[in-house]
């Protein structure tokens, strides 16, 4: 999926324990744009277990983005994605 400078990203996050989805008891995200700035967006719960961010898309680069669950499911997952500068600018 090519992600260009002013798309918005869904992020998504799954905790498990045991293999079944689980809620956390707390759910916290950080975005690092590719101009390190940093974004500590609220996640949505779309379900059980299953956590979201939306990210609006201003920079191109490198970006990173982690979700941390603690409590019943102590668990980080990251990611890594790159940005594209739209054929506009």
């Amino acid at each position: 999926m090519k992600i260009e400078v002013g798309d918005k990203v869904r992020i998504t996050a799954e905790f498990d324990l045991d293999d079944v989805l689980t809620d956390p008891d707390t759910v916290t995200a950080k975005i690092v744009k590719s101009n390190s700035v940093e974004v500590v967006p609220s996640p949505t719960r779309d379900s059980e277990g299953v956590y979201y961010i939306d990210v609006d898309i201003d920079v191109a680069g490198r970006w990173y983005a982690k979700f941390l669950g603690a409590g019943t499911v102590f668990k980080g997952l990251g990611y890594t994605f790159y940005v594209v500068a739209n054929r506009a600018d």
